[in-house]
């Protein structure tokens, strides 16, 4: 089943965030490909979800 993902990952340039529509396997396959010190992925809501979309004007990448 699809949820709504938040990744966050400290790269060179410093902090960054990714948001994910996926189920939490194709997410974790993504998250393997980012070289980073630290990484840490939480679910969220789909009202977050949708304020971030609509309000932040996030992306939200669908896998």
């Amino acid at each position: 089943m699809k949820q709504y993902w938040q990744f966050d990952y400290h790269s060179e340039f410093g902090w960054k965030t990714r948001y994910f529509h996926a189920t939490e396997a194709k997410v974790q396959g993504r998250v393997k490909r980012y070289t980073a010190d630290s990484k840490e992925l939480r679910n969220i809501s789909k009202s977050r979800a949708k304020y971030l979309r609509e309000e932040l004007k996030a992306h939200i990448i669908e896998l």
